[in-house]
């Protein structure tokens, strides 16, 4: 079965939950095992096939805000480019990285610039993200270090991130995920993905802070196809249409 995919809520700069991203940081072995979207969230998971995906998302009632993702891989490399507008604030980032082998599992390196605009005020981020995932026991697990910097006069630290995921089970699949950031609680994410026939999978998943809880669908067609829809406490209903193609077959 091609799909891996399973559904959280997207957090990211100011307009954190606003926007959903299907592989989000939660089920990290889940979403991303040979992924384009492996290089903006865990290169190590980076794949061997050559692969397009494109995603956009909007929340229900909110025309204004706007979240579009395209990324390529091919030869366990790869690129990716995300747009987010709401009203007057605009951020736009790119990425880039490599996923390695090694013995006991594999390692990837992406580096990324991010753009925020806010009326007049303009920043930039340039950052990095370290990954690495292996079998232990029957888990499969992942890890994840970002840092970035603000460039200008001074140098300030971008907030440190650690994210951690584990995998159980072969269908359904269970993945828990935790992620630490500076100067914040711990954020837990519980999902599973089930494959009820060759062409349908669903999945769900459930973040604690705020609780939200999501719904994917996905068709292994060719293209691939991903529907999700979240519900927010605060924001409400979220969906999100992602596509992927695979030209010569997913080899991973």
């Amino acid at each position: 079965m091609g799909i891996a995919w399973v559904l959280i809520a997207g957090l990211l700069g100011l307009f954190e939950d606003l926007y959903l991203e299907p592989e989000v940081l939660a089920g990290h072995l889940l979403t991303l095992e040979g992924s384009p979207n492996a290089v903006f969230y865990q290169p190590a998971l980076l794949g061997s096939a050559t692969t397009l995906a494109v995603m956009g998302s909007q929340p229900f009632g909110m025309a204004g805000v706007t979240y579009a993702r395209l990324a390529l891989s091919s030869h366990r490399w790869g690129w990716g480019v995300t747009t987010l507008r709401a009203d007057a604030y605009q951020e736009v980032s790119l990425h880039g990285g490599r996923a390695f082998q090694w013995s006991k599992g594999r390692f990837g390196v992406a580096l990324w610039g991010l753009q925020l605009r806010a009326g007049l005020e303009d920043r930039r981020v340039l950052g990095w993200d370290v990954g690495s995932a292996t079998t232990l026991r029957g888990f499969h697990l992942a890890l994840r270090l970002r840092a970035g910097l603000w460039p200008g006069w001074f140098w300030r630290s971008f907030p440190l991130r650690l994210a951690l995921s584990s995998k159980i089970g072969i269908n359904p699949t269970v993945a828990l995920d935790v992620e630490f950031e500076e100067g914040y609680e711990p954020e837990w994410r519980l999902s599973a993905l089930y494959t009820m026939t060759p062409l349908l999978t669903v999945g769900t998943g459930l973040s604690l802070s705020p609780p939200q809880w999501t719904l994917l669908m996905a068709l292994s067609l060719s293209p691939e196809i991903l529907y999700a829809v979240r519900v927010h406490p605060y924001l409400g209903l979220t969906h999100a249409l992602e596509i992927r193609w695979s030209p010569f077959g997913r080899v991973r």
